[in-house]
């Protein structure tokens, strides 16, 4: 509040993951034409606000920081849209999902692994011990 006042908790929207804030003093309060137009201001700030505005902070910290993050977190995904040919999943339901994801990621994790190492190598180390 722009005059100082201490906005408590009104309510608390768990389907759309909201808080909101609001005061009784607005009526009276001298910069209220400054502040809004409604009868009173209500501030709405997302569940994980905190969070977001910490990796914000972090990214005008260290510019160099988001480029390296979408060299590595990104590149995966990017990879299973293209090259393996999964734009959107073709199933209904998050379990499906889920499921259509994990053996998507499997895939790309061998045809990495299948890059890193090479042909005698990833052999030998797939080939069961003696026992």
């Amino acid at each position: 509040c722009p005059a100082g006042e201490v906005l408590q908790l009104f309510k608390t929207s768990h389907t759309k993951q909201k808080k909101e804030y609001r005061t009784q003093a607005c009526p009276a309060c001298p910069l209220k034409a400054h502040c809004t137009e409604a009868a009173q201001r209500i501030i709405v700030r997302g569940f994980h606000e905190d969070d977001r505005q910490a990796m914000h902070q972090r990214a005008i910290a260290d510019p160099g920081w988001m480029k390296l993050r979408r060299q590595v977190a990104e590149h995966p995904f990017g990879t299973l849209k293209w090259l393996m040919g999964i734009p959107r999943f073709l199933v209904r339901g998050l379990r499906k999902a889920k499921a259509k994801l994990a053996l998507s990621v499997t895939g790309y994790n061998l045809k990495r692994l299948i890059a890193i190492k090479t042909t005698p190598a990833l052999l030998k180390a797939l080939r069961p011990c003696p026992a």
